[in-house]
């Protein structure tokens, strides 16, 4: 990581006083910025891990390729138990790319905003658009994560990617939205390795696949 800007887009006093009110003690600037740099840098650790995996995967012959997807802990698990064809893969390796571009070569953005009403336990959040991979949002509600989960939770927003959430489409051709008119998601493990076996090209794209993925391979 280069680098780690901190925008407050509402008032700081304000966003301040609302996490120290979450934590029950008072917590300034300068410990949030640290807080949030030391779950970027775990971040950007697992997008290695995943990178390194994937880049295996890509080096090795026919027969070892297959072993290395079957065998390892998260290929079929959060892909899809069939390895797919050469262009898939490749389009695999260049998410991860961008991902670690991201954490490990530019300065990592955040912009700090106020615990919104309709969003009553966000943590995070990733408005979409062309900049969807460069920065997100973080709410108070993060700062009562574990240091993992906060790791685990810069990882996923960052797994957004604006270009490949446009191609979450339907049988017609549609975008794949909610209820709330967004582009869904899956989350949880259970939920992304059910997604990987009921539909591994979508899989491939969620980003909480990608997060888990990530994870699992630096945990070896």
């Amino acid at each position: 990581m280069r680098g780690l800007t901190i925008i407050y887009v509402e008032d700081q006093d304000a966003i301040l006083a609302e996490i120290s009110a979450l934590l029950g003690r008072t917590i300034e600037a300068d410990e949030v910025e640290e807080i949030i740099r030391t779950a970027a840098l775990q971040a950007e650790q697992y997008a290695l891990a995943g990178q390194r995996l994937v880049r295996t995967l890509l080096d090795a012959s026919g027969a070892q390729r297959r072993q290395i997807w079957e065998g390892s802990p998260g290929f079929a698990r959060y892909m899809g138990e069939d390895m797919p064809g050469r262009i898939t893969r490749l389009a695999i390796a260049r998410r991860f790319r961008r991902l670690v571009r991201v954490l490990s070569n530019r300065t990592v953005i955040i912009r700090m905003r106020s615990q919104s009403t309709d969003r009553e336990s966000t943590p995070a959040l990733n408005r979409g658009g062309p900049f969807s991979h460069r920065t997100f949002q973080i709410l108070p509600k993060y700062f009562e994560r574990k240091p993992a989960r906060q790791a685990r939770t810069i990882l996923h927003e960052y797994c957004h990617n604006w270009m490949f959430d446009a191609r979450e489409r339907d049988a017609d051709g549609n975008t794949i939205r909610n209820a709330d008119g967004e582009i869904d998601r899956v989350y949880g493990r259970a939920e992304c390795e059910a997604l990987a076996l009921s539909d591994p090209a979508r899989a491939r794209r969620n980003p909480d696949n990608i997060t888990f993925f990530s994870i699992d391979a630096f945990n070896g």
